[in-house]
C-alpha cells in the first residue's frame, strides 16, 4: 500500500479510479441522440435518472449498443447496475421496472 493511498492503489490518481465502484440506479430508459444535433451520430441509449443528469448507457468497453432491427422509440422505467465514466453509464445489469400500481378510486354510492 502505498502512502496516503487508501484503497493500496499504486500510481493512480482520482481520475484513474472514476468508475471503478459499482452503483446503481433507477431512471427512464430512452432512445435518441443525447444533445447532439448532427444526424450522422449514431442514436444512443440514455438514461436519465431523477435529479441527475442524462447518462450514455454504453457497454464495458465504452462502446455504444448496436440494434438490430433499429429501435424507433424508447422509454422504459428501469433500474441498472454498472459504473459511471464521465458522461456514460458502463451497463452490467438491467432491470425493467413494473409500473406502479394506481390505487382504484372508491366510489360510494349512497
Amino acid at each position: 500500500m502505498s502512502p496516503g493511498s487508501p484503497t493500496g492503489e499504486v500510481g493512480l490518481t482520482k481520475a484513474h479510479r472514476v468508475g471503478t465502484v459499482e452503483t446503481t440506479l433507477r431512471g427512464m430508459l430512452k432512445y435518441g441522440g443525447l444533445g447532439r444535433k448532427r444526424t450522422d451520430q449514431p442514436a444512443n441509449f440514455v438514461l436519465f435518472p431523477p435529479g441527475r443528469p442524462a447518462l450514455e448507457v454504453v457497454d464495458q468497453l465504452g462502446e455504444s449498443f448496436d440494434t438490430d432491427p433499429p429501435v424507433s422509440y424508447v422509454n422504459l422505467e428501469v433500474e441498472v447496475r454498472g459504473r459511471e465514466v464521465a458522461k456514460t453509464f458502463r451497463l452490467i445489469q438491467i432491470r425493467k421496472l413494473t409500473p406502479r400500481a394506481r390505487p382504484r378510486p372508491l366510489f360510494i354510492l349512497s
